[in-house]
Order: C-alpha cells, then structure tokens, then sequence
C-alpha cells in the first residue's frame, strides 16, 4: 500500500484503520476522536472521521464483492428492527448467513416488510458469488413464501426448498442468524439509531465486512466466517490494514 494513498487524509494507515475497528466495535464518533487525540496525538473532527469510515469501507466491499466464498447450500434468513431517529421510527435489518460457515451473505435496509421488500434480500443474495440455496430457512412471516416462490421458483433453482416458521427449539432452527442479530444489537445500540435508511444501510454493509472477514468466530476458534469459507487473505495482526491494503491494490490496478 503506498504512502500516497493517504496523502489527502490525515491519518496514516494505522490511524484510519483504529477508526475503523472501534467503530464496528461499537465505539461512538466522538469517543474515537478522543481516542485519536490520546494515543495518536491526531486532531480529527467526528465529521471526517465517519468520511474516512464511508470511503474506505466502500473500498473494501468493492474488494470482498469479487472473492468466492464456500458455502454450504443452506441459508438461514431473518429480519430485525432498527431505529431511524430523523422520523422517529423503525425500519427492517434483513440478513441472510450460511448456515455452516456463519458467513453474512447479504444484508438489506427496507421500511416495510411486503413480499416486495423481502424479494430484495434473495435478489442481493443472488448477485454474490456464493452458490445459490437449497434449503432457505425463515419463520413464519408470510411475505417469505411469496418471495421466495417468486425469486426461486424458476428452472434455475429447481431443488431449492423452503423451511418456513422455524423457530428457536425447532429442528432444522432459525438460531444462527438470531445470534447474529445479538451481536449486531451489541454494536448498534451505542448508535442509539441511524439518522435515515441510508445510513443504517452503510452501518449493516460496513458491519458485514467486520462480521466476515475481521471478528474472530469462537465457534471456529478463532478464525473468522470468510476463513471457515475458505477464502485465505493472509490479513496478518492487524486484519482490517491487511484487508485494506489488498482492497487499494486492487483498486490502483
């Protein structure tokens, strides 16, 4: 990664990647800037350090978007409220994850939950890299069955099946991706809600890329979702400045 990458911005690499990782970890705009201030000796507003976190998570889903993950056929999908503070209200975190990896396949931001909202999850599912389901496990919302047989009940998705109203002591169960939405309220709720849509949808994309590819998986002992799918980036120590600098090697090219 060459120093010039950064010439415009006021952090060095390491600078911006600590913005980063105590961000997704739950840390607010302006703690981090007296973070900085503290242990840098770096004087940022909390304007510029969100820019930093838009622009170079940006960067490094463009990166992650073109990787091949292995994943098992099997996904478990659900949705979860989240606050929209500007209109005092409440839209919907839809999330899809392999079920054997825990890999976060994709994730939508959408105010209702009519069978065309839910349809948009399965279609940003299905732009990925990742093979197409067999078995798609959801509850009982009734928007699920609708999109689903519209999405995938095609010649191109003959075997896939839908489990529908699984439930915590059910068998096969919606549990992993319940757990999943545990550890995304731990971080969102130091938000205390997102100021629109928008950005609740570059929190949850940015926070895929944390879930995926830097927070280590107890499950795994210590590898992460992306590792457990088999895609080995070598990130090293600092994950996220290993993801980054591959990520603008990329992009330079």
């Amino acid at each position: 990664m060459a120093e010039n990458d950064f010439k415009k911005f006021k952090g060095n690499p390491k600078v911006i990647t600590a913005v980063i990782d105590l961000y997704f970890k739950g840390v607010s705009l302006r703690k981090i800037q007296d973070h900085i201030k503290q242990f840098y000796n770096a004087e940022i507003t909390h304007v510029t350090i969100y820019h930093w976190i838009k622009l170079f998570t940006k960067i490094m889903n463009a990166y992650v978007s073109t990787l091949n993950p292995e994943v098992s056929g099997m996904w478990n999908t659900d949705e979860q409220m989240v606050k929209i503070k500007k209109k005092d209200q409440w839209a919907y975190c839809w999330n899809i994850i392999d079920n054997e990896t825990r890999f976060l396949i994709a994730n939508n931001i959408t105010q209702e939950r009519s069978t065309g909202e839910t349809r948009e999850i399965f279609k940003k599912a299905k732009e990925t890299k990742v093979r197409q389901p067999d078995i798609i496990i959801t509850d009982g919302l009734q928007s699920y069955k609708r999109a689903i047989r519209k999405e995938f009940s095609c010649w191109q998705y003959p075997k896939t099946r839908h489990i529908h109203s699984a439930g915590i002591s059910k068998n096969p169960n919606n549990n992993k991706v319940e757990r999943f939405h545990n550890t995304f309220r731990e971080r969102d709720k130091i938000l205390r809600g997102f100021q629109n849509n928008n950005t609740a949808q570059e929190w949850a994309d940015g926070f895929r890329l944390y879930y995926n590819y830097i927070k280590p998986h107890s499950t795994f002992n210590g590898l992460t979702p992306s590792e457990v799918a088999g895609i080995k980036l070598n990130l090293k120590e600092n994950r996220w400045l290993g993801l980054l600098k591959l990520s603008l090697e990329r992009k330079n090219k």
